[in-house]
């Protein structure tokens, strides 16, 4: 694990809780203990949760693996360990422009 990795799993993570709980302390989260326990949210908001951190981090997990995500600490180590995991999110570029139209031709371009 590198400490870039490290920041950007961190990062994600506060992003995701100041979506979903933006009044937490993420800092004083206990990582062995739930989310839905000290946050008190439902699971409705765990999935919000979820979501949250596959769109700031580029990646999808499986429903089947959500109860590996269940406390802070679980959390990073799964995703920690997911290959790919940190995928660039920037868009690819788009096609070349099409060349200036030239004056006086006739026909289709």
């Amino acid at each position: 694990m590198t400490e870039e990795s490290d920041e950007q799993i961190d990062g994600a993570l506060r992003q995701a809780l100041a979506e979903i709980a933006p009044e937490a302390d993420t800092a004083a989260l206990d990582p062995q203990r739930s989310f839905h326990a000290q946050l008190e949210i439902d699971s409705i908001d765990f999935l919000r949760l979820m979501d949250a951190l596959e769109r700031a981090l580029g990646l999808q997990i499986p429903d089947v693996e959500y109860h590996h995500l269940a406390t802070p600490g679980s959390c990073r180590a799964y995703l920690h360990r997911r290959p790919g995991r940190l995928r660039c999110r920037v868009s690819p570029p788009g096609p070349p422009p099409l060349p200036p139209r030239r004056s006086g031709r006739r026909g289709p371009p």
